[in-house]
């Protein structure tokens, strides 16, 4: 989610632009999304300043009309049970209701062990990451997009990435390096005024 500054600097330029001093200028405004799922990232800022970051603690929010969804389109045409257990997780997880784990913190929860797998040590992470893609180096051609399509690995900060993508890419064979050579070629036309650039 942006910082509620910018939602604000963008009210501010349409009350100028429009000449009217209602928010955003007169103009209808659409929020969408679920708000539990990102906060605003402030660097190094504690829980208080990041929530006082979120557009609901704007001036702008006395304003907004809010509208629930109360059915997850997603899920209406997906008959897999993995996928609905992972949804009631999220959402018990978004309002609030998901246990807290004592002995993390009283900030933390412990997710369930078939949704997380502890990071201790590099081995521990060539692990999770054989878990994660352990085919890819027996694939066709024609199978990579729908293997790697349907894989994904959530890290919390682009530090964790750093870490996983070397390692990742270590583990991938090939036959070798291909070169491939390009050449750029303008088409000879005599009598063209685009020979020669415009400007020297």
């Amino acid at each position: 989610m942006m910082h509620k500054y910018a939602v604000e600097t963008v009210d501010h330029m349409l009350q100028d632009l429009m000449d009217n001093a209602l928010s955003f200028g007169g103009k209808v405004v659409i929020f969408s999304g679920d708000f539990k799922q990102m906060l605003p990232v402030i660097l190094k800022g504690t829980p208080g300043l990041i929530l006082e970051a979120c557009l609901k603690n704007s001036y702008l929010w006395r304003n907004v009309a809010k509208f629930h969804l109360t059915v997850n389109m997603r899920l209406t045409n997906n008959n897999s049970e993995s996928v609905r257990e992972v949804a009631g997780l999220l959402k018990s997880i978004g309002h609030g209701t998901y246990p807290i784990c004592t002995e993390l913190g009283a900030d933390y929860i412990r997710l369930p062990d078939d949704s997380a797998i502890p990071y201790n040590s590099p081995d521990d992470l060539g692990s999770f990451l054989h878990s994660v893609y352990q085919d890819m180096n027996n694939l066709r051609i024609n199978e990579l997009r729908s293997y790697f399509g349907c894989r994904a690995i959530l890290a919390p900060k682009h530090s964790v990435v750093a870490d996983i993508n070397p390692t990742l890419l270590e583990r991938l064979t090939s036959d070798g390096e291909m070169t491939y050579l390009s050449a750029d070629s303008v088409a000879e036309k005599l009598n063209s005024d685009t020979n020669a650039p415009s400007s020297f």
